[in-house]
């Protein structure tokens, strides 16, 4: 076993901290494009001004 200075842990568990946060962060960047785009289309949907698909205006 390789016994490493508490600095090289301390240093690796804080980038392992920061992978993780960015990680979230992404995938909540994700999941939010996602839902607008969604909430975007059902705007569109509802919206009385834009022909509702299947409809020949």
């Amino acid at each position: 076993m390789v016994v490493l200075p508490a600095e090289t842990i301390k240093r690796s568990q804080t980038l392992n901290i920061e992978l993780n946060s960015y990680t979230v962060f992404n995938y909540k960047l994700i999941f939010f494009s996602n839902f607008n785009r969604d909430r975007l289309k059902n705007t569109i949907r509802q919206n009385p001004l834009f022909p509702k698909s299947g409809e020949c205006h």
